[in-house]
């Protein structure tokens, strides 16, 4: 790189770093010159230079320090200036003067802002500095510029001729020249100091051999612009192009390097000079001058044309800078004027076909079916709405791969649409639409002339800016939907919960919740009916608290093993109810969880025992009246018989008072008939006496022969043997001894139904590890498979109407539950019934509890 170009690089970066210190979107290097202010480097600005009336430097280069003012529209010396009245409307100035190395005021470094403000004591010390450095770096540059000017010798044109060819391009690139007329004054002026012939500037085309000639003088007086040339017919030129360095023939007829001799033969050149215009590694084209005579290039001259070759480059490269600024800024500011997505979709487009100078321009948008001509211009209008579903399209394989695909041809066609009364299409350009990482699209640009490299840069930074837009409006579309969805949701919710809050009111059971800390915070209608406590009287208290004293820990120990598991508890527990009544209740305890495995309360059911009590205790009664009515004969006649005894006795005793033997006999038979009888009524009075139920220690051994003792002549009129085997020690269990007599009653009672003929009954009971056994057996007609999943429901009976209430079971059943125990069944049809009852040992429960 020349030193020209890197000191073009370093002011272009200072201008960058001014522009962030001083957070201000235009700065300007503005340098004196004749009647003019010349931006020498700007941005921000598009403006090359303003008259010397309007230069700001006027009022800032004989000052010292930083010049500021802060609105420029309330200052009479800047209100009517063209910058502040009309575009970029500048409202704030500052500057500082810029000083070459005698101390001459050159110029001023400027910084402008369309709100009015001012600098901070630290950017104002930055811009000084910066100042300074700027004013080293265009020394440097004019002493670059100074030796690039090739010594004169004997063969060159004078020295003047060239000095003033340069000053002169210098001066046309700082001016508002159009490029045309620049490359037209360039190729005369170059020609005629090195004393050519025939000269021409070229820009390369990409995807394709050819390039275009925007300047070609092949004689004094003639040049011929906008044509395309085959590098096939220029080997000099592709050579260049291919090397990317400078290339001097002095022999084109013996040059091996390429084909020289069929560049002289077609061309009848003899010498030529050929080198790249490149700006920063992105080259241009090249600018190639060829001579009829035998020419030998000096140093002098490449340098010449090389300084040339770097002024035209800087000078294309700012232009297209300024030019996709201007087109970014109008295209910005216009697609803001859209009053929807479609609109806003349109507007760019319009814009796009005009500055473009296109033919043809689509844009397509992802859809489910592939991808949907969303807008079109010019020649594929008539694909406008249309539809890509082609897996093999051009435009999808584009959208997937994410890969630029560009054509340069004299003649083109488009891959995936049909053109309307088209001209020729000679650049074909298609765009992936990407943003991080999502495809939206694809943006198409057919044009009449190729396109060129900056030509696709600018397309390629439009199709960056409309890929932001329309990733805003979607983003913004998609905000909208989501806000909708989630009022929608909120309101859904909120319904949710209110015909939830509904149903835990209109509960007839309790519906607790506590928190982690076993607190109540919600307590609906039913509990408050129940407990007589309001709600305002409860929350915030400890559920455990409103539980009888003897039955607190337990409450607390469910609600602690409920809120840190996923099981489910289930217990009863009595409700201390106001004015100190206890209330029996089956609790139901389920955890609450936030998030998976993570327990953020208890939600707590329960339902009133009372009535169910209530219920209980009549259903045991009616059953136990029923077990009554068909042990009635049996009693009578065990009574009978001692009564008997007692008679015969009395009767004998009296015949022989005055045998004393005799006496003491009879009066002995007398005790024993009276203490048998008497046995049988407490036993009857035990098993009928309507008691409350309560689980207390019981005798299993006790309560087995006093039930064998009152069922005894009823197995015997059946013709029922019985057997038993009770051991003596067998110990106490948790139970209520009424109630496990009804049950013996009714299991008896329930293998005499089934041994209509007689049969044989065994009772044995064992006692194994903390739990005392007892089993009923008989040798009746069984049960069926079928009934034995029922045997234990209210009111079924597989025996005939009349035979059985269908409660015996049932009732036995709800007793050894409520002891704690468990009550199974084992039949075979035909063979026999035996029921096993386990009861836990009341020594080892108590220890447990």
């Amino acid at each position: 790189m020349s030193d020209q170009a890197t000191t073009e690089l370093l002011l272009e970066d200072l201008l960058q770093l001014v522009a962030n210190a001083c957070e201000a979107p235009m700065v300007i290097i503005a340098v004196m010159g004749g009647d003019r202010e010349f931006f020498k480097y700007r941005r921000g600005v598009q403006t090359r230079w303003l008259p010397r009336v309007h230069a700001f430097s006027l009022e800032i280069m004989h000052q010292y320090g930083v010049f500021q003012v802060v609105d420029l529209t309330a200052d009479a010396r800047f209100r009517a200036h063209p910058l502040v009245v009309g575009a970029p409307y500048a409202r704030f100035l500052a500057g500082v003067p810029l000083f070459n190395l005698q101390g001459t005021s050159i110029g001023s470094l400027l910084v402008l802002d369309q709100l009015a403000r001012t600098l901070t004591p630290q950017q104002e010390q930055m811009l000084c500095n910066a100042s300074r450095q700027i004013s080293n770096l265009l020394e440097q540059e004019h002493k670059a510029l100074a030796r690039a000017i090739p010594r004169r010798t004997q063969r060159d044109v004078p020295k003047s001729r060239r000095q003033a060819a340069i000053a002169q391009l210098n001066w046309r690139a700082l001016s508002s020249e159009s490029l045309a007329d620049l490359f037209t004054w360039t190729v005369r002026h170059v020609a005629r100091a090195l004393d050519v012939t025939w000269c021409r500037i070229v820009e390369v085309l990409p995807a394709t051999d050819y390039v275009k000639v925007h300047a070609y003088l092949t004689d004094p007086k003639t040049i011929q612009q906008r044509i395309y040339v085959s590098l096939e017919e220029d080997p000099l030129l592709a050579y260049t192009l291919h090397q990317l360095t400078p290339t001097v023939v002095n022999d084109l007829p013996v040059e091996d390097r390429f084909a020289g001799g069929a560049l002289a033969g077609l061309h009848h050149m003899r010498s030529g000079i050929c080198l790249p215009i490149a700006y920063k590694g992105r080259t241009f084209g090249a600018i190639t001058l060829l001579s009829k005579q035998r020419h030998t290039f000096s140093r002098a001259d490449l340098a010449f044309v090389q300084t040339v070759a770097d002024a035209l480059s800087m000078v294309i490269e700012r232009t297209w800078r300024d030019r996709t600024y201007e087109v970014v800024t109008t295209l910005s500011r216009t697609m803001r004027g859209g009053t929807s997505r479609q609109h806003m979709l349109k507007l760019c487009l319009d814009y796009m076909y005009v500055q473009l100078n296109s033919v043809g321009i689509a844009l397509l948008l992802r859809h489910e079916q592939g991808l949907v001509v969303v807008a079109a211009r010019g020649i594929w209008t008539s694909n406008q709405g249309g539809v890509l579903t082609d897996p093999s399209a051009s435009s999808l394989q584009i959208l997937r791969q994410g890969q630029v695909v560009q054509h340069n041809a004299p003649s083109l066609s488009h891959p995936d649409f049909v053109a309307v009364n088209a001209p020729p299409v000679a650049g074909l350009l298609g765009l992936p639409l990407h943003i991080h990482e999502m495809a939206l699209g694809v943006l198409w640009v057919g044009s009449a002339e190729p396109i060129t490299v900056y030509e696709t840069r600018l397309i390629e930074r439009i199709a960056d800016i409309l890929t932001n837009a329309i990733y805003r409006v979607d983003m913004h579309d998609h905000t909208v939907q989501l806000y909708h969805e989630h009022a929608q949701l909120s309101a859904e919710v909120l319904q949710a919960k209110r015909h939830l809050a509904n149903i835990v009111e209109s509960a007839s059971d309790l519906v607790i919740a506590t928190d982690g800390k076993g607190e109540i915070v919600t307590w609906n209608r039913a509990a408050e009916q129940i407990s007589g406590y309001t709600r305002e009287e409860v929350i915030g208290r400890n559920l455990a608290e409103l539980c009888s004293v003897d039955q607190r820990p337990r409450m607390r120990e469910l609600l602690e093993m409920s809120g840190v598991g996923r099981s489910v508890y289930t217990c009863e527990i009595d409700l201390l109810a106001h004015h100190d009544q206890l209330i029996p209740i089956a609790w139901r305890f389920s955890p609450i969880e936030l998030e998976p495995g993570v327990g953020a309360g208890v939600v707590v059911v329960g339902r009133d025992l009372t009535e169910h009590r209530k219920l209980q205790a009549q259903v045991f009664q009616s059953a136990k009246m029923a077990s009554l009515g068909v042990m009635a004969s049996g009693i009578g006649h065990e009574l009978r018989n001692p009564l008997g005894i007692i008679s015969a006795n009395a009767q004998l005793a009296q015949d022989h008072l005055g045998n004393s033997s005799l006496l003491q006999q009879c009066l002995q038979q007398i005790h024993h008939a009276t203490r048998r009888a008497a046995i049988i009524i407490d036993s009857l009075l035990t098993f009928a006496r309507p008691k409350a139920v309560e689980v207390e220690v019981a005798d299993v051994k006790r309560v087995l022969e006093s039930t064998l003792l009152i069922m005894e002549y009823q197995l015997r009129m059946r013709g029922i043997d019985f057997r038993h085997a009770i051991p003596p020690d067998l110990p106490a269990v948790i139970g209520n001894g009424a109630l496990l007599q009804q049950v013996v009653t009714n299991l008896i009672l329930n293998a005499c139904q089934a041994m209509p003929g007689g049969g044989l009954l065994q009772i044995e009971a064992t006692c194994e590890a903390d739990w005392v056994r007892f089993s009923v057996r008989d040798t009746g007609v069984g049960i069926l498979p079928e009934h034995l999943s029922r045997i234990f429901d209210p009111f079924f009976t597989h025996w005939t109407t009349g035979q059985g209430t269908g409660l015996g079971l049932a009732v036995s059943y709800s007793i050894i539950q409520q002891c704690g125990g468990v009550i199974e069944v084992q039949s075979t049809p035909g063979l026999g019934t035996t029921f096993l009852v386990r009861l836990p040992v009341a020594e080892a429960t108590l220890h447990q509890n």
